[in-house]
């Protein structure tokens, strides 16, 4: 017969009997070969299962034991709850108890919004917590009044409407100055639909800051005629070059992907080239060329026999082009 190898960590019987004195438990098992084998133990309750010395030794005992009283612990942290402690929290916010009086305030209940009659399922501690932080009201209505601080008042309205040259028209005054509101320009007799924001950001009428010479121009021209000092919309011939230095002849014009991406501008720059202007054309989507870029563009055509540069920015080639989103539309 086989004889059990005894390793270095093995305990003896002594130490096991000890082990099941100290837990309150009784050693039922053999005498294993180390301290890691699992071996029979019994508790008071007649519960028996096997473990190891050492699992033992770090303070476990009994698993069914154990079992049921994490049951009576989580029993006692799960308080029941009264009527009272749902009319306090009614009292302290915007929900009313419309369901039934749950077991423990970690079930969910119905509670009814006494401004809208907005239903929802919630505990009771989520309805403390919301009024903990501040949040009396439902969602719907925190977002229909709005946040007061970004909430301006109608003096606010017509002193940014006369510093802008426009007049506010609004009837109403928005829940927040992100929510649009009408604003009347005097000059154009046009109306816009803006918010507060955008009129303190660019206090100007959009509508006739789109028209320059009688043409229509975009934002991103507007934005590269600002960064390079030039003409907007300047006449050559009959055409309208998008910027201009009518003193040096330099014609430039943004090809943006979305109009541009397909289309055969060829003639165009035949036609500007044969009138004795020198070309440069910018190729991208949304962005304009940095300020180096654009010195080395424009002494390229200054100091150079060059009438023709073209210059095509990383974002060139990105989105859809004109034709295909009208195609799905």
């Amino acid at each position: 017969m086989r004889k059990k190898k005894i390793h270095a960590n093995a305990h003896t019987q002594k130490e096991y009997k000890a082990m099941a004195k100290l837990r309150g438990i009784k050693w039922i098992g053999e005498l294993p070969p180390n301290c890691d084998t699992k071996t029979e133990w019994q508790c008071k309750k007649d519960h028996t299962w096997f473990t190891a010395y050492g699992v033992l030794q770090q303070g476990s005992a009994c698993p069914m034991c154990a079992e049921k009283i994490s049951f009576l612990n989580l029993e006692a942290y799960r308080k029941r709850n009264t009527a009272k402690d749902y009319k306090q929290v009614s009292n302290d916010s915007n929900w009313k108890l419309t369901g039934s009086i749950p077991e423990y305030a970690t079930d969910k209940t119905e509670w009814t919004c006494k401004d809208c009659n907005t239903k929802k399922m919630m505990t009771l501690t989520y309805v403390k917590q919301a009024v903990s932080r501040g949040e009396r009201r439902c969602f719907k209505c925190r977002k229909n009044t709005g946040n007061p601080k970004l909430r301006h008042s109608n003096k606010n309205y017509n002193s940014l409407a006369m510093s802008a040259g426009l007049k506010w028209k609004g009837t109403k005054i928005p829940r927040n100055v992100r929510i649009k509101t009408e604003w009347l320009c005097p000059k154009c007799k046009g109306t816009e639909l803006r918010t507060y924001d955008s009129v303190r950001l660019a206090p100007r009428c959009l509508e006739c800051g789109r028209f320059v010479n009688g043409k229509r121009v975009s934002g991103v021209q507007v934005k590269l005629a600002k960064f390079l000092k030039a003409e907007l919309n300047y006449k050559v011939g009959d055409r309208y070059i998008d910027c201009a230095f009518p003193d040096k002849k330099i014609a430039i014009e943004y090809d943006s992907y979305y109009y541009h991406g397909d289309r055969d501008d060829r003639p165009r720059n035949k036609e500007i080239l044969e009138a004795g202007w020198k070309l440069w054309r910018i190729r991208s989507n949304w962005a304009i060329p940095k300020k180096h870029i654009a010195e080395y563009a424009i002494n390229q055509l200054v100091t150079t026999d060059r009438t023709h540069f073209v210059t095509t920015l990383k974002d060139w080639g990105r989105g859809p082009l004109w034709h295909q989103i009208k195609e799905k539309d």
